[in-house]
């Protein structure tokens, strides 16, 4: 029951302050009335003798709810421009398959067991392997990024591995290459791709998730379906999504399968720039 009444205050949480306000007013206004029928000490005289006509408190009350409907309408008018500041700040990302990185904006992240002038040297491979390589598409640099790939090799169809990648600060245009554990230990394996999942937070502390499903064909050995965008819904209801785009819960169940194994897996991650 506590948790319903704590979720029904915070949803309407503005109506409840005005009504704690008038049963304020309301229980003051009793306390003075029933102190000054009392008129055993001069204060409660004055009171009683020189309240004020109903006018005057007509109109004291009126200024006292004028200056709640204020501060309600100024709390919201922060609420939304809040709101557009982070639906601006949310980030777009272009997911290609690349033989070779772009140098001079590129980070390359793997893992935490990997060489790094070996991981330099699959970078730069231009044949075989084909690099999965995220581009922040937009204007603001994305704070924080945790990359859930599932992926199964040839030889082992019914072998789905997944790897976490983790990186901060992805600037504008930069490009953020995966090199899985795969390529450093089996380099003549042909690798599927079946998911990709990217978890993000933005620069307005909104968390949001960039998913990619599989979509296998017989022309390419491994692709991505079309991207779909979450967003983690917060306390700020102005706060919205435009389709595509889908505002989730975080005690949902499309949420609790977006974040598996984001936050309790081992994200130990090297990277280096090329």
């Amino acid at each position: 029951m506590s948790d319903k009444i704590r979720k029904f205050c915070s949803k309407h949480s503005n109506v409840v302050a005005f009504v704690l306000g008038m049963i304020t007013i309301a229980l003051i206004l009793s306390i003075v009335r029933q102190a000054a029928s009392l008129n055993t000490k001069p204060f409660f005289q004055w009171i009683a003798n020189d309240h004020g006509d109903v006018a005057d408190w007509v109109s004291g009350i009126g200024t006292f709810l004028a200056f709640l409907a204020i501060f309600w309408q100024v709390n919201k008018q922060t609420n939304i421009q809040r709101g557009l500041d982070a639906e601006h700040q949310r980030p777009r990302f272009s997911l290609v398959f690349i033989p070779v990185v772009r140098t001079g904006a590129t980070t390359i992240v793997f893992g935490e067991e990997q060489d790094g002038n070996k991981a330099k040297q699959l970078a730069a491979n231009h044949s075989g392997y084909r690099k999965i390589c995220i581009n922040n598409m937009s204007p603001n640099t994305i704070y924080e990024i945790e990359v859930r790939l599932k992926y199964h090799l040839s030889s082992d169809p019914q072998g789905i591995r997944e790897e976490y990648f983790l990186y901060s600060g992805l600037r504008p245009n930069h490009d953020l290459v995966l090199l899985p554990d795969f390529k450093f230990n089996e380099s003549d394996e042909q690798i599927r791709y079946d998911h990709l999942t990217i978890r993000f937070d933005t620069s307005a502390n909104e968390i949001g998730f960039c998913d990619y499903p599989g979509s296998h064909s017989k022309l390419h050995d491994s692709a991505f379906s079309s991207e779909k965008y979450y967003f983690v819904r917060s306390k700020n209801k102005s706060i919205s999504a435009t389709a595509p785009d889908i505002m989730i819960k975080k005690k949902s169940k499309t949420y609790m399968d977006l974040n598996d194994g984001m936050d309790a897996a081992n994200k130990h991650t090297n990277y280096d720039h090329i």
